[in-house]
């Protein structure tokens, strides 16, 4: 049986990993580099604890919110 375990290590090589103060632009090209491929950004805090993650949809909705915003 393969276990998540024996995969690991490839995949850690691939992480991303932000701060929760990292700027949207940080996101935006970490998720843009095509050497990692990465779909997703690990958010963590200042003890490294994931608290969440980002994907290239929630930059593009907070743009998209920022913009109909100033339209206004």
């Amino acid at each position: 049986m393969i276990l998540v375990k024996h995969i690991l290590e490839p995949a850690r090589k691939r992480l991303a990993v932000l701060s929760q103060q990292a700027s949207l632009f940080d996101a935006a090209q970490i998720l843009a580099n095509q050497d990692t491929h990465t779909p997703l950004a690990v958010v963590c805090d200042s003890d490294g604890i994931a608290v969440g993650v980002i994907a290239p949809i929630h930059i593009v909705n907070v743009l998209a919110t920022a913009a109909s915003t100033r339209a206004r």
